[in-house]
């Protein structure tokens, strides 16, 4: 059966806004080539309105295009969500394909977001999580710090694993979801299932009473999760929600600065910093770093940062280490590329026990629960964690039930 009723234009537009080629899309979708006609003309067909898709073609259009079914039949774009602030500053030029991946895993949050808010509501009668927008810009730095520090247990219960930026981030991310905040790592996204570029976004929050998030660029380097993490925090106490960028002292956006001053003073407590000692050359300088980093299990670009935010390096030697940390870190990416893909043929984690790991545990256990109750469905649960509906039962199966086991049942 053929789908006559759609808008042509729209197909055009909704490939034109992920920035992908026809020969890109048409193989994703799954069309194929005849001998009168390649896979791309026959998209290209359909978006000119000389040919239709079937229904069972237009389904996967949508999946791959990640646009409601509904989209296809408008007569114009839908209007773009402004709710999400862009706080970004970057020199990094983001092609229309960087753009759609960016959107479309916006959008997918959201939408998970809203269900999980949803889910809470007719769960119980929720209240308000009063931490959120308890901070205002306008006040000083320290009064945000002291307010951070209180809510999470920070000042007299500061964590500290020396060299273990991995441990760090998870006793953090432990603290932050149990305010009610769901924390998630970002996975690849977009139709190509592209990785999501730290230089696209490290950071992005959603700002609500009762299901906040916030989503970690799980590409970005491990050693500035935690940053990243704290800095989306603040800007939970601020009530703000938007997309997060790369670290810089010089940035204009005063959401973005006060964010980043408020992080840093969190994870390098201003107290630290009063009895270092440090050289005027760069050699000593990086060596102080390198130690800092170690120490407080944070990435030398923070660190980096954090003394130029205290006045112990200039500007201009900022700007010449970061540079040479971001280069360095580069090239250690390629090389752990290349480490992950050994291993992964060696084998390792399950993607369940990955899966789990980059949902988080709140996420998990509260459509585990629902799942139990009968107040969710496996088809809504596998869209809240992002995955097929065959691997709902797997990815829950470990966590516990009220009688101690998962209870399996029937897709």
């Amino acid at each position: 059966m053929l789908a006559k009723n759609i808008n042509p234009n729209m197909l055009a537009w909704a490939r034109q806004e992920i920035g992908v080629s026809l020969e890109q899309a048409s193989k994703k979708i799954g069309l194929k080539n005849t001998k009168s006609i390649s896979a791309a003309e026959r998209l290209h067909a359909f978006e000119s309105g000389e040919k239709f898709p079937t229904r069972k073609q237009l389904f996967k259009i949508a999946k791959v295009f990640r646009r409601p079914l509904v989209t296809f039949y408008l007569e114009t774009p839908p209007a773009k969500d402004n709710r999400n602030k862009d706080f970004r500053l970057t020199n990094y030029y983001m092609t229309q394909q960087d753009r759609g991946i960016l959107e479309a895993l916006v959008r997918n949050i959201r939408a998970r977001q809203d269900m999980v808010a949803q889910i809470i509501i007719e769960e119980d009668t929720p209240e308000s999580l009063d931490f959120i927008k308890s901070v205002n810009i306008s006040e000083s730095q320290d009064i945000a710090v002291e307010k951070i520090h209180k809510v999470l247990n920070l000042k007299e219960n500061r964590p500290k694993f020396i060299n273990d930026p991995r441990k760090l981030f998870k006793e953090l991310r432990d603290r932050i979801e149990k305010l009610g905040i769901f924390v998630l790592l970002a996975e690849n996204y977009g139709p190509l299932r592209s990785s999501v570029s730290e230089k696209i976004f490290r950071g992005l929050t959603i700002s609500d009473p009762i299901a906040p998030f916030i989503v970690i660029n799980r590409h970005d380097i491990e050693p500035a999760w935690s940053f990243t993490l704290i800095h989306e925090l603040v800007h939970l106490f601020l009530g703000s929600t938007g997309i997060s960028g790369e670290l810089n002292p010089g940035i204009r956006n005063p959401t973005e600065r006060f964010c980043d001053a408020v992080a840093g003073k969190i994870l390098i407590p201003d107290s630290d910093l009063k009895n270092i000692e440090i050289g005027k050359s760069l050699p000593e300088i990086r060596q102080v770093i390198n130690d800092i980093s170690i120490n407080y299990s944070v990435s030398k670009n923070m660190v980096a940062y954090r003394l130029q935010q205290s006045h112990y390096i200039s500007a201009n030697q900022y700007g010449t280490l970061a540079a040479e940390f971001t280069r360095k870190w580069r090239e250690q990416k390629e090389q752990e590329k290349i480490r992950r893909k050994k291993k992964e043929t060696e084998g390792g984690p399950s993607y369940y026990i990955i899966q789990n790991h980059r949902l988080g545990p709140s996420l998990v256990e509260l459509v585990a629960r629902n799942l139990r109750d009968g107040t969710l469905s496996h088809s809504k649960a596998a869209t809240i964690l992002g995955t097929k509906i065959g691997s709902v039962e797997p990815l829950l199966a470990k966590v516990p039930s009220v009688s101690g086991t998962y209870q399996n049942s029937k897709v």
